[in-house]
């Protein structure tokens, strides 16, 4: 059985307090059949925490199998640097490419802008046992989507994925009751596509998976709906063929 740890940091202030929706919704997607069944204790959250805690954090990752980041605040990509520096908390940033690292098998999720800047300028997301009404009325098996979710990552090459709300040099959006246009997508893509995956598979028969890259893509194009076109989130990850599971039903 595959190991995990989620590591979800959020800074939330006045200008984007959907981050605070943000980091509820992708738990409790996490936690959910769908989303894995991950449990209470390989999920840390940090609010706006300080650079020591967020590298002590990294270091628990490294233990495990398979390691998931999501970060949502504010953001930029720094000119001088070339990379997406992140807002951890009010007087703290924080190199992105830190993030990167995890376990072998590791995904990084970025909800947070990355118009580019000076910094020489700068001051400073439950459906757990969740039904679907499909044809046959079929129930999730939490205890099978975890065993699946942990088969589809044992079947994948180490590597990294990292998923970007949005482009170099592009603002991430947000709706104060959605949360992030990114994550909310991200969440919305995993559970359609678990609803529509349930309306032609037999769960006494089979299972299914959808990748991170599949989801990100569903959840890119709304993006840009939601955007009017202005932010384009953005998808990294090694040349295997099979990618690291987002959702799942059994």
């Amino acid at each position: 059985m595959a190991s995990r740890k989620a590591l979800i940091i959020g800074s939330p202030d006045e200008k984007i307090p959907g981050v605070n929706v943000d980091l509820k919704q992708l738990k409790d997607y996490l936690k959910s059949a769908i989303g894995g069944l991950w449990y209470e204790n390989e999920i840390t959250t940090l609010i706006s925490p300080s650079a020591t805690s967020i590298r002590v954090q990294l270091n628990l990752l490294k233990l495990n199998d398979y390691s998931l980041i999501f970060f949502g605040g504010h953001g930029f990509h720094s000119v001088e640097r070339n990379r997406t520096i992140l807002h951890i908390n009010s007087h703290e940033t924080f190199d992105s490419l830190e993030l990167r690292v995890g376990a072998q098998k590791h995904s990084l999720i970025l909800d947070c802008c990355r118009k580019a800047q000076s910094e020489r300028r700068i001051a400073k997301a439950t459906m757990e046992g969740y039904t679907f009404d499909s044809a046959n009325r079929q129930q999730l098996d939490p205890a099978q989507c975890r065993q699946y979710f942990d088969k589809a990552i044992s079947e994948c090459d180490a590597g990294l994925v990292v998923m970007n709300a949005c482009s170099l040099n592009e603002t991430a959006g947000e709706s104060t009751t959605e949360g992030g246009y990114y994550t909310s997508s991200l969440i919305d893509a995993g559970n359609e596509w678990a609803r529509n995956k349930l309306s032609s598979i037999d769960l006494a028969k089979s299972y299914a998976t959808s990748s991170t890259q599949d989801c990100h893509e569903a959840a890119a194009t709304r993006v840009k709906l939601l955007s009017g076109g202005r932010q384009t989130p953005n998808f990294e990850a090694p040349r295997a063929d099979k990618k690291f599971p987002f959702a799942v039903v059994a």
